[in-house]
C-alpha cells in the first residue's frame, strides 16, 4: 500500500498562505508554530503537537525560551522540533546583528532598539557594551558580565579593556531585568556614576546606561533624575 502523507493537502494550503501573504500577521500562534514544525516533524499531524506544546507554555515566547531537555519530552516534539524551537531566537539575534542594520545610537530609543534583541531569551542578568566611535555607530558589542536572575557583576576592568582596543570615543552599556522591572536600583545608579568617571581620563564617554524590563526600558541619560550623571 502507498504510504501516503495524509496531511500533505493541509500543509500544502497553509505554506501558500504564507507565500501568498508574505508574512505571519494574520497568523496565531497556534498556526505560526504549526508551520514551523511542519520543516522538523514531516509526516505528523504538527497542529496536535503545538496544541500539546500550548499546553504546557502559555505562549509562543515561553515555548521558545523553554529548556531544551523540557521542549524534547512533550509528547510528539522530539530532538528534531527541539532544536528547531530553540535556533528561532538565536537567527532572530543573528539577523538583528547583521552589519547592514547598524545605524548611530543617538537617542535612548535607539540604543533600545539595538539592545533589545540581543536579550532575547535571556533568563539571568547580563551586561552588555556597546563601544562607539566617532560617529555614534557600534564598532563592537559584546557581553562583558553575567550574573544570575536578579543581579549582575560589573567588571570594570574588561570594560575599560574592550573599550581601549576598539578604539572607541563612546560608550553605552545595558543589562536586562529578567523580572520584568526596569526601574534602576541603588546600585545600578552608583556603577553608572563610577563608570562615567572612570572612563572620563580615558577620553571616553559613557553616553547612556539602558535597562531592560519585560515590556519597557529605562534610560539614565533620558533621566531627569540621573541625566546629571553623565555631564
Amino acid at each position: 500500500m502507498e504510504n501516503k502523507n495524509i496531511h500533505s493537502g493541509h500543509r500544502k494550503r497553509v505554506k501558500e498562505r504564507f507565500v501568498s501573504e508574505g508574512n505571519l500577521d494574520n497568523f496565531n500562534d497556534l498556526d505560526k508554530l504549526e508551520l514551523l514544525l511542519f520543516y522538523s516533524n514531516p509526516r505528523a499531524d504538527t497542529k496536535v503537537i503545538a496544541h500539546n506544546i500550548f499546553s504546557k507554555y502559555s505562549n509562543l515566547k515561553q515555548a521558545l525560551d523553554a529548556p531544551l531537555e523540557e521542549l524534547e519530552k512533550v509528547d510528539g516534539v522530539g530532538e528534531n522540533s527541539a532544536v528547531l524551537l530553540k535556533l528561532i531566537p538565536q537567527f532572530a539575534k543573528a539577523y538583528a546583528d547583521s552589519e547592514e542594520n547598524i545605524k548611530p545610537i543617538l537617542t535612548p530609543k535607539d540604543a533600545y532598539d539595538f539592545i533589545k534583541p540581543k536579550f532575547i531569551g535571556e533568563k539571568n542578568e547580563r551586561l552588555l557594551l556597546i563601544c562607539l566611535g566617532r560617529t555614534l555607530k557600534p564598532v563592537r558589542c559584546e557581553f562583558v558580565s553575567d550574573g544570575s536572575p536578579d543581579s549582575t557583576f560589573p567588571n570594570f576592568r574588561k570594560i575599560v579593556s574592550v573599550l581601549l582596543n576598539s578604539d572607541s570615543t563612546g560608550a553605552i552599556i545595558a543589562h536586562n531585568h529578567p523580572g520584568g522591572i526596569s526601574a534602576p536600583s541603588r546600585s545600578d545608579a552608583e556603577f553608572t556614576e563610577n563608570l562615567v568617571k572612570t572612563l572620563k581620563p580615558l577620553g571616553i564617554r559613557l553616553n547612556d546606561h539602558i535597562i531592560l524590563g519585560a515590556d519597557d526600558y529605562f534610560s539614565f541619560a533620558g533621566s531627569n533624575k540621573f541625566r546629571s550623571i553623565f555631564e
